[in-house]
Order: C-alpha cells, then structure tokens, then sequence
C-alpha cells in the first residue's frame, strides 16, 4: 500500500492548496442566520477554494453562500441510493462529499462543522503541517470540545488524490454513522495512515439542546438504526475487498461523479 501511495503523490504532488467544504441542509433552519454567518466569516478568504455542498436546500442557505463568494455545488432531491430493498439514505452526504471532490481543484480537503468559528490562522497551520510531515504515512485530524463539554468536533485533512483513486465515498453509505465511519476506515485500514490528532480549541457555539433532541429522535427510528447497520455491514465488506485487491475493490464503489 506504500507504494500505491507513494505513486499517487508522485503523479499528482503535494503543494498544499487546500479546499474547505460545507455539507448542509436548511442549515439556516437549523442554526440560524448569525450561527451560519460566524462560522461562513470565519473561513473566508483562507484556503484556495470554499465550497459549499447543499441538499434539497428550500431556505436561502444557497443564496447566502453565493453573498460571500463561495462556491455552490447541488445535489438534488430523489437522488439517494437504496441500501437494502426500500431502505433509502436519509441523507446524502456521501454524494454530496463525492461531488464536492469531482470539483475541487485543490490537493487537500477539509470538511468543515458549521457550529465553529475558524481561527484566521488555520490555514496556515495546515499548509505548514503538509509540508512539514509525510502524507504517504501520516493525515492530520483536527479536534476541539463542544462548549457543552459532551462532544468532540473533528475534521481530517484528507489528500484529494487518495478519495479519487479509491473512487470517493459510497454512496450507499448513510449519513453519519456510514459516511464519516467510510472515510475513517478507507485512510486508517486500507491506505494505514497514522492520525495525528490536534487539539485546536476552537470556539464553539453549538445548538446543544436542539441537537440532542433530534439526535434522540433520530436514534429511537427503526428505520435508522437499519440505515446505521447496514451502513456498517456495507463499510466492513467495502474493507475487506479493498483490502485484498485495491485497484479490483474500486471498481465496486458506488459514485455518480467519476
């Protein structure tokens, strides 16, 4: 797998140009107009691309992105992937992650919570770390604490090249527990990348109370915890197959965009 990666660095290199991106939903529903504002303040002008990948979105979070510049990416509604028979992904995260990396002229991706202000400095900490480390071998993971102290929030930095050629995330993969479970799995067991984790202790104003009661909502669904297992069932063989022959295992992945 050395080697896999070290050729996939050779042909598209390592020159730290680095794109944020948003996955969201009504996020101004959600958080509220100031919450998004602080968080879209705090990462403008760093980084060579901003995008923002909305689903299905029928408040002005689209109109909001374009006001500072961002670029906006679409992924429509009906356009989920079955799980199992009429099990459908609740939310398409994986797809709109997939079209977010189809493009992105950047070689890093960073995905980004919109409940946290960025520090000014962030990008600069990245590119500094990039060149830094060995990215054949090593990834870096952001982290901070919710101010509630209950949650941690983490962000990896990701290599682009390595989500193309391992053709992005599966889309059957759901959101939360499939996707981000997806992306950890495919740097830590198939590509075996060190995680260097870094505390950022970054400010946050979450919406605790709301997000609890949606999360305890959401846990009590029947038709959840399928979409949670067989997310889970469907990222163990993705693995395994991977594992065993990379460049075959690609060729079962589920993507729209490449």
């Amino acid at each position: 797998m050395d080697e896999i990666k070290r050729d996939i660095v050779s042909t598209y290199g390592k020159k730290p140009t680095i794109c944020y991106y948003y996955y969201l939903w009504n996020v101004i529903d959600y958080a509220g107009e100031e919450r998004v504002r602080k968080s879209f303040d705090s990462i403008r002008g760093q980084g060579n691309e901003v995008i923002i990948g909305i689903y299905n979105s029928t408040d002005s979070t689209k109109e909001l992105a374009e006001e500072y510049g961002f670029k906006v990416v679409e992924v429509e509604k009906g356009a989920e992937y079955i799980i199992d028979k009429d099990l459908v992904c609740m939310f398409p995260e994986s797809k709109i992650r997939n079209k977010v990396i189809a493009t992105s002229q950047s070689n890093f991706l960073v995905a980004l919570n919109i409940n946290i202000e960025y520090p000014k400095g962030l990008n600069r900490f990245i590119a500094n770390w990039i060149r830094k480390n060995n990215i054949v071998r090593k990834a870096l993971r952001l982290r901070s604490k919710f101010e509630s102290g209950q949650f941690y929030g983490f962000s990896t930095v990701i290599y682009r090249p390595y989500l193309i050629e391992a053709r992005g995330y599966d889309e059957r993969t759901s959101y939360g527990f499939g996707s981000q479970k997806y992306g950890a799995m495919l740097l830590k067991e198939v590509y075996k990348m060190r995680i260097h984790a870094f505390d950022l202790n970054l400010i946050h104003k979450y919406n605790d109370h709301f997000k609890l009661r949606i999360l305890n909502e959401i846990f009590k669904d029947i038709e959840h915890k399928r979409r949670r297992e067989k997310s889970v069932e469907l990222v163990q063989s993705i693995k395994e197959t991977l594992q065993e022959d990379f460049y075959k295992g690609v060729n079962g992945i589920h993507n729209s965009y490449w």
